[in-house]
């Protein structure tokens, strides 16, 4: 089942987690199985699988193909499969909660399955843990399968969350990427005893990158010159994320405030969030970019990243990135984000789903005379909580509880 693994030129997460254990790790065989690689969940789930693919384990990724409605696979996530050479399964489908698809994923899980073992299924949503369950229902070995709940959503009806709390209390291990997560789970009486919280984490400084000329980063440096605020707004344009109140907010600023905002994103319809705009009289400051493949080039520019999102799993990855580029961060009082954010110390918080309480806050976080002081309290919590290093140490300990860790070798 299991290959002694000794790569003397993967020094780094793994060497550096066991040294005190002075042990040799065994090789494991990993399969993830997602929904799509989008946003924030997917760069977790391919920052995972390519940080254990370098340490020398077998990796490989399923998910469903065809986007709908507004969801779908970004290509940056795919390239950085392709290029690690980590395998990629397509599946119809891991969203749908069509049982026929279901049932159609599970027999290609099925078949890519018995090709090759995996040692567990690390599942990112619930319906791809049912597809887990059902392909290897039939096998003649126990596969363990952990679910991480990247976030619950907002638009759940009462039979989809029975389900949900069905097939978590299901898998062998339930991980929350928040404690705010885990006692939403409690508040849901999901019933499985095995679970923890695991952070997600990124990497500390953006890795060195050609970009090619872009109108839009090209745009807001000059603008930045001229001596405005660059706001940035990272993430898909949809309800959830709500930048329709940061629009309304930008509105309320006061007159002389020299500012530019940045939406950076896809969504399903730009064009009603662009004549939200010019009915704001807000057309001269406000660009929306689109879709952008190195997205964190944004964050890194931006005087102030705003996220006002309604409902995340936990403190959105984009925040997280904020915090390592010493990026100030403004972010709606939910649960997950006063986790992460103490107001006026290491970043703003507005009061969710306000639009005076988060313009007020705009101008407060842009004229503080505790920026730079805010900025590096924020760089250093990231340090002891959110880097990527400490993700990986966490998930490789429960990977090797779950797939008896008593077989590592001395």
């Amino acid at each position: 089942m299991y290959k002694t693994y000794q790569n003397s030129t993967a020094k780094s997460t793994t060497q550096i987690f066991f040294a005190s254990r002075n042990c040799t790790i065994l090789k494991m065989n990993i399969l993830h199985v997602t929904t799509f690689l989008q946003g924030g969940a997917g760069k977790v789930i391919v920052d995972l699988a390519k940080a254990f693919s370098k340490l020398g384990h077998s990796i490989s990724v399923a998910c469903t193909k065809d986007p709908v409605q507004g969801y779908g696979n970004y290509p940056e996530h795919l390239e950085t499969l392709e290029q690690d050479k980590i395998p990629l399964i397509f599946l119809d489908s891991t969203f749908s909660r069509v049982l026929a698809k279901n049932l159609h994923a599970s027999r290609t899980l099925h078949s890519s399955i018995i090709q090759g073992y995996p040692d567990l299924i690390h599942s990112h949503s619930s319906i791809p843990s049912m597809v887990g369950i059902d392909a290897t229902a039939k096998l003649n070995k126990e596969i363990p399968i952990i679910q991480t709940m990247h976030g619950w959503g907002i638009n759940k009806t009462k039979e989809q969350e029975r389900q949900d709390i069905e097939i978590l209390n299901s898998v062998n291990h339930v991980v929350s990427v928040s404690k705010s997560s885990e006692n939403l789970l409690l508040e849901k009486e999901i019933l499985n005893k095995n679970k923890s919280v695991i952070y997600n984490g990124v990497e500390t400084t953006l890795s060195k990158i050609e970009v090619s000329e872009d109108k839009h980063l090209l745009k807001l440096k000059s603008l930045r010159k001229e001596g405005k605020k660059i706001i940035g707004v990272i993430g898909t344009v949809d309800a959830r994320k709500n930048q329709a109140l940061i629009l309304e907010a930008l509105a309320l600023l006061p007159n002389n405030l020299e500012f530019h905002a940045f939406f950076v994103g896809e969504g399903e319809d730009l064009n009603a969030y662009r004549e939200k705009t010019e009915k704001l009289e807000l057309s001269s400051k406000v660009t929306f970019t689109g879709y952008k493949k190195v997205a964190r080039l944004y964050t890194k520019e931006s005087d102030l990243l705003i996220s006002a999102s309604v409902s995340e799993g936990a403190a959105p990855i984009v925040i997280l990135e904020a915090f390592s580029e010493k990026t100030l961060v403004l972010a709606s009082d939910t649960q997950e984000n006063m986790e992460a954010i103490n107001d006026g110390y290491n970043g703003y918080l507005f009061r969710s789903g306000n639009a005076a309480s988060l313009s007020e806050k705009i101008n407060i976080s842009l004229s503080s005379r505790s920026i730079t002081k805010i900025k590096n309290n924020a760089f250093d919590y990231f340090q002891s909580k959110y880097t990527l290093k400490s993700m990986i140490e966490n998930y490789l300990s429960l990977y090797l509880k779950l797939t008896d860790s008593n077989e590592l070798i001395s």
